[in-house]
């Protein structure tokens, strides 16, 4: 079944992508890989049929489009079932950074709150962008064309954030070969 429905999307996804013939304002950049994002984003949106954790994926995901420096940046951020809350091993005057980083620093530093998810909590960040990563996080992009994708996703340590996190990343895999075909036959 799930073969299935990765095959449909990908079919999906590729008559999108051969049948697009918007054009963005902006960058020859943007104008290629703008729709490509969005499509990728609309995908997400849809896995509310097949993932509660996205149920509210409509009405509360933040989109935001910038070109820092002149490069393009487009992103997804939505959460669900998150909150702050106190860090209990929090160290007041203990600082974590570039410059300074003692033994009692863990991986995530030292904040004063960390993210605590219901049992169908999420949280979904997605960025597109152009040339090089300017985020403070160690990341391995994804790329289609010379567009780099990365994302974060956080929640509850499940097998079904595995299977979200698997869903995106056949999502992408879908797109790029889409692209991949695209190019060729412009050749």
């Amino acid at each position: 079944m799930q073969r299935v429905l990765s095959i449909i999307v990908w079919a999906v996804l590729c008559l999108h992508f051969a049948s697009s013939s918007e054009v963005f304002a902006g960058s020859e950049f943007k104008q290629q890989y703008l729709p490509i994002a969005q499509k990728i984003i609309d995908e997400i949106k849809a896995l509310k049929t097949h993932f509660p954790e996205f149920k509210e994926v409509e009405t509360t995901a933040k989109i935001q489009q910038s070109e820092i420096e002149e490069h393009f940046w487009f992103e997804l951020e939505y959460a669900r079932g998150m909150t702050y809350v106190p860090n209990p091993e929090y160290i007041p005057n203990l600082e974590c950074g570039k410059a300074n980083w003692p033994k009692e620093c863990k991986k995530g530093g030292n904040p004063k709150s960390i993210k605590k998810f219901s049992e169908d909590g999420i949280y979904l960040r997605i960025i597109f962008y152009e040339g090089d990563w300017r985020g403070t996080a160690a990341v391995r992009p994804e790329w289609i064309g010379d567009m780099n994708i990365v994302w974060f996703l956080e929640g509850p340590v499940s097998r079904r954030q595995e299977e979200i996190n698997d869903h995106i990343r056949r999502l992408i895999q879908a797109e790029k070969t889409c692209h991949e075909k695209e190019m060729v036959r412009q050749r």
